[in-house]
């Protein structure tokens, strides 16, 4: 009978130490080249989809772009009226829809009225696309020397003239600005100084106060003093605590 026993306990000796130690050596193995693996896999899945999503919203910029470019000069740009054959025409004057900066960099922002706005890279070219509006850009320039465009009445109110009959002859259309006086909207409209594109103000028209003639708009603006005008401030290209930026006005529209 004790034989038997003996038989018995041998048929059931379980695993040595050393065999458990050798078990758990290769399972920890396994386990850390499985990580590896999926790790390895998971980051290749992100630079995939990093990249797929880069090409994507390049090819949306590129379809972007081309839009912008073919609408270059549309919504009334400033024209002039020029004389060919005989025939008179209307020409967007040059620089007017499209503007190149070479070699940008330095001082140079890409939006000139914020502080913040990142500068392009040194040494780049900059493409100026200007046009894709809705209402028209009005001409307040004249051939008329000497003649006050641009008045104030006070720090708070100014009074800008545009002549329908731009001084290249060319004839501007109101029916914007009209609309907004008969339906007694403030809109915000930007002016831009004679002395340089970079240079403009924002302010708030006063509709009640305007008014169109058969020769000349009238328009009543509110420099500050009302919610909307204070707010206009902050997109002056100057500090908004200094004097009002532009002394003599080239071009005024209404900002969408």
């Amino acid at each position: 009978m004790r034989r038997i026993h003996r038989g018995l306990f041998r048929r059931q000796a379980g695993f040595t130490v050393a065999e458990m130690l050798v078990s758990m050596v290769v399972l920890v193995e396994v386990i850390l080249v499985s990580m590896f693996l999926f790790d390895f896999n998971a980051r290749v899945t992100r630079v995939q989809t990093s990249l797929s999503n880069m090409q994507q919203s390049l090819r949306a910029s590129q379809r972007h772009m081309v839009r912008v470019t073919r609408m270059a000069g549309r919504g009334g740009l400033p024209a002039s009226a020029d004389v060919i054959n005989g025939a008179v025409t209307e020409s967007r004057a040059f620089g007017g829809a499209v503007d190149v900066v070479n070699n940008a960099g330095g001082a140079v922002k890409i939006a000139a009225n914020e502080a913040d706005s990142p500068e392009p890279v040194e040494d780049t070219d900059v493409l100026i696309v200007r046009g894709v509006i809705n209402t028209p850009v009005y001409s307040v320039l004249t051939n008329t020397p000497g003649l006050p465009k641009l008045s104030f009445a006070d720090a708070q109110n100014g009074t800008l003239i545009v002549d329908r009959t731009t001084a290249s002859g060319a004839n501007q259309d109101f029916s914007p600005i009209q609309e907004a006086i008969d339906n007694m909207t403030n809109e915000a409209l930007v002016i831009i100084s004679a002395t340089g594109r970079s240079v403009f103000a924002v302010v708030e028209l006063k509709a009640d106060e305007s008014s169109i003639s058969a020769t000349q708009a009238t328009l009543e603006f509110r420099i500050s003093g009302s919610t909307r005008s204070d707010a206009y401030r902050q997109l002056w290209t100057l500090n908004p605590a200094e004097a009002f930026p532009v002394q003599e006005a080239a071009f005024v529209g209404i900002l969408e």
